[in-house]
């Protein structure tokens, strides 16, 4: 009886353990307050995260960019985050990405002051060329020096 428990419990915790993430829930509500929009998460048969928009019938799925109330929002980890047009190269650009590398640095500089514990910073997207459709802030920040 008590290793058929034990099994029982390694493959409970192996088969919870394959879920695609614990922060992402098939029907998760989420308002943006900015713009007054509510949207869902959705978890397909196959694991694949998308965003839908209440008032809209389509899926967003990773990497996707939204106009919401001239506002723009990029489809990330399952979730909506502001996002900026900024073309490559441009003064913009780079007055954006300088603003996020500053505050990094202040944040990097004040915790490291008061708390020891390591930070974990906003993880890139693995997008170099967001500049071509729209930027988030954790996308500004893959291009910040170390």
């Amino acid at each position: 009886m008590f290793s058929f428990l034990l099994i029982f419990a390694c493959c409970t915790s192996l088969v919870g353990s394959l879920a695609i993430n614990p922060t992402h829930t098939d029907g998760m509500q989420y308002l943006i307050k900015s713009v007054n929009i509510t949207y869902n998460q959705r978890i397909s048969d196959h694991n694949q995260c998308s965003v839908e928009l209440q008032d809209r019938p389509k899926h967003l799925v990773e990497g996707q960019v939204v106009k919401l109330k001239s506002k723009f929002f990029k489809v990330e980890e399952c979730r909506l985050n502001r996002a900026y047009r900024a073309p490559c190269g441009s003064r913009l650009f780079f007055q954006l990405q300088n603003l996020v590398c500053a505050t990094a640095k202040q944040t990097l500089h004040q915790r490291q002051v008061t708390n020891y514990e390591p930070i974990n910073f906003l993880q890139s997207s693995g997008s170099s060329e967001c500049c071509e459709t729209a930027c988030t802030i954790a996308e500004f920040f893959q291009y910040c020096s170390s």
